[in-house]
């Protein structure tokens, strides 16, 4: 009886609301997502253009009833009129596809792009493991500990994406309001439709290899946001890693496999190498890294590497940590591989460590498309 009337209600309330509509409603499929940028708003406008046949006055309604404001419906509306040009331009007047033809013409060439790249699920992992990496493994298992990562996750909402797409969105922030320096990891956020999906930790880095994707592994959410990346780089070395941008980068990675990625790590345990000869050679023989078999995840890897430079990187005042720039595979073996990986004190089972220094232990690969 309740529920009868709650209906009833919202169907007077929108009837009253179509009376007093001044501009014509909007069909249901344009109400996909409310834009977040004028970027998003040109696109929309644009959009409906090229595959609605929507003039300039209709696109105007189509952005006030998304929620753009008067002010800016001119300049936007004229800047998504030009992107129309310019696709018309490119594509010689040709008519607007249609739905399905749109459908299409995306499988053909999706087909065509990602034949060679093999995407596969996998169960999703709940970043534990990153989070006991970042703050250690005692502390991420104490309150205090986890209710510093919290309140950081929920600040970070307040500002806006560092990348979107489509309805997803990526959110991060340094840890400077804790006492971190800039070296330190930053956190991450992915929000589908506004809401809060998954949060790890992220380690940005300039340094950059070429990858050519041969598998996508994608974690078992409901909107595929997460997934690491299984390849070879330098054409040579077969390499896994968790993709930090794949919720809005995802449509890249199935479709173009050759790719510069940024990769950097996050080292679960170090401890120096039974096999250091000298630490002021630089070119003694190294191991490099190889899968670590006790964990289900690909991107997990044991390793052995020369530690090359290392600076201060602490997340707050109770969170000693450094970044390591390591070198894991060295130009013998045909190309370099220098990365740069973060360790707290608490997960090195060393007295010291120093450039030059040889260690070992287990690490965990992240990238992104540089």
């Amino acid at each position: 009886m309740i529920i009868s009337l709650v209906i009833r209600l919202l169907r007077l309330v929108v009837n009253q609301a179509a009376k007093n509509q001044e501009v014509e409603p909007l069909e249901p499929a344009l109400y996909t997502r409310k834009a977040r940028s004028a970027e998003h708003y040109i696109k929309v406008g644009a959009d409906a253009m090229i595959n609605d046949g929507k003039n300039l006055e209709e696109v105007k309604v189509i952005l006030l009833n998304r929620g753009l404001y008067k002010d800016y419906i001119d300049l936007i509306a004229g800047k998504a009129q030009d992107q129309y040009k310019n696709w018309l331009a490119t594509n010689g007047n040709t008519p607007p596809l249609g739905v399905v033809q749109l459908y299409e013409k995306l499988a053909k060439e999706t087909s065509a792009s990602d034949s060679s790249i093999k995407i596969t699920t996998e169960t999703e992992e709940d970043h534990s493991r990153q989070f006991c990496a970042l703050i250690g493994f005692k502390r991420y298992y104490e309150l205090s500990g986890r209710d510093v990562l919290y309140k950081l996750t929920n600040n970070i909402l307040f500002g806006k994406p560092v990348m979107e797409y489509g309805d997803s969105a990526i959110w991060e922030s340094t840890f400077a309001r804790l006492g971190g320096n800039v070296q330190a990891p930053y956190l991450r956020v992915v929000t589908v439709n506004g809401q809060r999906e998954t949060v790890f930790p992220y380690l940005k880095t300039k340094l950059e290899i070429p990858f050519q994707t041969e598998q996508i592994i994608e974690w078992d959410h409901d909107d595929k946001i997460e997934a690491e990346i299984s390849g070879v780089w330098n054409s040579t070395f077969p390499l896994c890693f968790f993709a930090t941008d794949y919720a809005v980068n995802k449509h890249i990675y199935k479709s173009e496999p050759g790719r510069n990625v940024r990769l950097s790590a996050f080292i679960l345990n170090l401890i120096q190498s039974d096999n250091q000869i000298d630490k002021d050679d630089t070119t003694q023989d190294i191991t490099g890294y190889w899968p670590a078999p006790k964990y289900e995840h690909e991107s997990y890897y044991s390793f052995e590497g020369l530690i090359l430079s290392l600076m201060s990187a602490n997340v707050d005042n109770l969170t000693p940590a450094c970044v390591l720039t390591l070198k894991l595979i060295d130009k013998k073996r045909g190309k370099e591989l220098i990365t740069d990986a973060y360790v707290t004190a608490s997960n090195i089972k060393a007295k010291m460590i120093e450039p030059g220094m040889l260690v070992k232990g287990t690490l965990w690969f992240q990238g992104e498309l540089a």
